[in-house]
């Protein structure tokens, strides 16, 4: 059984799959587009319609198609493939645990436009939304997720702290308005001071008055934005802050009944420069309203949606699961490295599910890689790299991959049990290659 298993491949290419949904970018725009015309990982059925992510891994709304490299016409979706050969795929470790799928999913995601006000459930809530309606909630799964600026990237993220949502409320009547109906234990426009409400106290008031702003009719939305952008225009939309000019464009793109506009008052607005992440954990709201990323995720397609949005929203839910928690969310930077050097370097994460590192092969030296035990998804998003197959003893084995620019492949997770090790090399007709990893940690269970 085990020379057998020993003839099993190394490494398999994976052909992934572009989801077009309408906040996503012009074919002419895309990085997507362009990696796909550089790889033959990357396939995109939605002709000109807007190119908005790339999923890479299994899940089974969009899963990879595995390539033998053994005879290129063996083709298997990568779920079925884990189902029929889970010791070979996911490796000892993972199957002794009970675990017979990949726990991660890996994504691109380039926005032109707002993604919707949203949250992911945790594994719970997960089960539980799935059981009610699973057509909406199609798995039973969390949804963390580490999000990666390819290019600078703006988004909404947590709570801002409940002064600065006070300060805006203050100077925006009708925001306050929606948010202070039904004021109960508090009095309207009663300022959450440090010095007389403790943390949980200011998380109850966010919560009170942002469930007051969410479950508004449409009606009030619309009366209080007209009313606002009014305002606005009158004192000119160029002079007004930042986050007066996003409420106009949410405005245009959304309507002024959209229950997501007035998110922007109450989210952190955070801008990643290239290289830098967040971790977006359970309960946590969020949107993504431009530029390109990578994201890995636990392995869901959960989402609950609460505005700026034309799909299904369940705000019920939302407001009920939110975890309330202010202040923004740290921003997490890898190490300078030399440019003169080959280094790897993983984003720093806590969830077991999954984790990313970031891979720069700019010398012509050899860069070794661990023995696999869990499995692990490349993405080869600059240059190129010969990855090459070393023995117990370090020797090459008869087995070297030459991977371009938009390659994606899948090192199984028997490697280590089969005696194989990896080593990159960057190949010599580019001055550098950079790859991103996606791998399961070995915490998950």
């Amino acid at each position: 059984m085990q020379s057998e298993r020993s003839k099993l491949p190394s490494v398999y290419r994976l052909e992934c799959y572009v989801m077009n949904y309408e906040w996503g970018v012009s074919p002419a725009n895309s990085l997507i587009q362009s990696l796909a015309s550089q790889s033959d990982s990357i396939v995109n059925h939605g002709g000109e319609k807007p190119i908005a992510e790339l999923w890479m891994g299994a899940h089974p709304k969009s899963a990879a198609t595995i390539i033998d490299p053994r005879n290129h016409s063996l083709r298997l979706r990568l779920d079925q493939a884990i189902t029929s050969e889970a010791n070979h795929f996911l490796g000892r470790e993972l199957t002794r645990a009970g675990i017979q799928h990949l726990p991660f999913l890996f994504k691109i995601l380039e926005a032109q436009s707002p993604l919707s006000i949203q949250a992911h459930p945790d594994k719970k809530l997960a089960i539980e939304l799935h059981r009610q309606n699973p057509e909406q909630y199609p798995d039973n799964n969390h949804k963390p997720e580490l999000v990666i600026a390819l290019s600078p990237v703006q988004a909404l993220a947590g709570f801002r702290r409940p002064g600065q949502i006070f300060g805006f409320m203050q100077n925006i009547p009708e925001f306050a308005s929606l948010c202070s109906k039904d004021s109960g234990l508090y009095e309207p426009y009663q300022a959450p001071r440090p010095e007389l409400l403790s943390r949980q106290q200011k998380r109850n008031w966010i919560k009170h008055h942002y469930t007051n702003l969410m479950q508004s009719s449409p009606a009030e939305i619309q009366e209080a934005a007209e009313s606002f952008l009014f305002r606005l225009q009158q004192t000119g939309l160029e002079q007004a802050r930042l986050e007066d000019r996003l409420f106009a464009e949410f405005a245009r793109q959304f309507g002024t009944a959209d229950s997501g506009l007035f998110n922007i008052y109450f989210l952190n607005y955070i801008e990643l420069k290239p290289g830098q992440a967040l971790l977006l954990g359970a309960n946590e709201p969020h949107a993504y309203l431009g530029g390109q990323m990578l994201e890995c995720m636990a392995s869901s397609d959960n989402v609950i949606r609460a505005g700026l949005t034309t799909k299904p929203k369940d705000i019920q839910t939302l407001v009920q699961i939110l975890h309330y928690h202010f202040g923004p969310p740290p921003v997490i930077n890898l190490h300078q490295h030399s440019d003169q050097e080959n280094w790897r370097e993983s984003y720093r994460n806590q969830v077991p599910d999954f984790v990313v590192e970031k891979i720069a092969l700019n010398t012509s030296a050899v860069l070794p890689l661990a023995a696999p035990q869990r499995p692990g998804i490349y993405l080869v998003l600059e240059g190129g790299a010969e990855l090459q197959v070393l023995d117990r003893q370090g020797e090459l084995e008869n087995q070297h991959y030459q991977w371009n620019s938009g390659s994606v492949f899948l090192v199984p997770g028997d490697l280590e049990q089969r005696g194989f090790a990896l080593s990159l090399k960057k190949m010599d007709a580019h001055p550098r290659c950079i790859l991103y990893h996606a791998t399961v940690m070995n915490s998950f269970r």
